[in-house]
């Protein structure tokens, strides 16, 4: 039995981490049967969602789940890959992973406007998993201000939002550039890398963060048609 603990779904996105849309979207690609279910952090080793419970097992990371269904699959997704396709895929997940990540969170948590839009999801989230009402107002508070500290140290908190814009835009042209014409990124059919890609572009595209990233990718038609085959063949 398999069972994806997540956040919640929200707009027009499956959930609103793009690491719980990573691991359902690989999920929907293999094709088989899983469960979902709103859940806290506690059977996380990492304190972070997404879990994937494997019968009674509880394996955390979303690098480590791909990786360790990817080994156990008789037909991995990965398994025709060349080494410069790998190389690319494991580049090209740091450059989303890493970088497009923080930049996003700026947008969520940073900017007030965006901050206001985040927070009715991460409301309702914290009301699934039993947080008490008269707690949310110091949640809201204590949320914001970690996600702030985490921006500081990282880096790109200390950017400004033309900064922050352009770095996220280039990464989408670049996703762009490698996608080219091609129904996935390797080619016409999915592997593991376009399970990352989707999570992180639905995450921007299906959502009501509007601004010049959002407009950006937008304007990649490839992306959008990308994004969009997923969603109507997958999901």
């Amino acid at each position: 039995m398999l069972v994806l603990h997540k956040f919640v779904s929200a707009w027009d996105v499956a959930d609103i981490s793009p690491f719980c849309i990573k691991v359902e979207t690989y999920l929907r690609f293999i094709d088989v049967k899983f469960e979902l279910r709103t859940t806290n952090n506690r059977r996380s080793q990492t304190s972070k969602l997404p879990v994937l419970q494997i019968d009674d097992e509880y394996v955390s990371d979303s690098n480590q789940i791909i990786a360790r269904l990817e080994r156990q699959s008789q037909s991995s997704l990965d398994a025709s890959l060349n080494e410069s396709q790998r190389i690319t895929g494991r580049l090209l997940r740091s450059a989303i992973e890493q970088d497009f990540y923080f930049l996003m969170m700026w947008h969520y948590y940073q900017d007030e406007q965006g901050f206001e839009i985040y927070w009715p999801e991460l409301k309702r989230y914290c009301c699934e998993i039993g947080v008490r009402p008269w707690l949310l107002p110091f949640v809201k508070k204590a949320v914001r201000r970690k996600f702030l500290k985490v921006l500081h140290a990282q880096g790109t908190g200390r950017k400004n939002r033309e900064e922050v814009e352009e770095e996220a835009c280039e990464i989408l042209s670049l996703i762009a550039s490698i996608l080219a014409n091609k129904s996935f990124i390797h080619g016409e059919k999915p592997t593991t890398i376009d399970a990352t890609v989707y999570g992180f572009l639905s995450r921007v595209l299906f959502s009501p963060f509007e601004g010049k990233v959002k407009d950006h990718l937008q304007k990649q038609d490839n992306l959008v048609n990308y994004c969009k085959r997923i969603q109507t063949n997958y999901y």
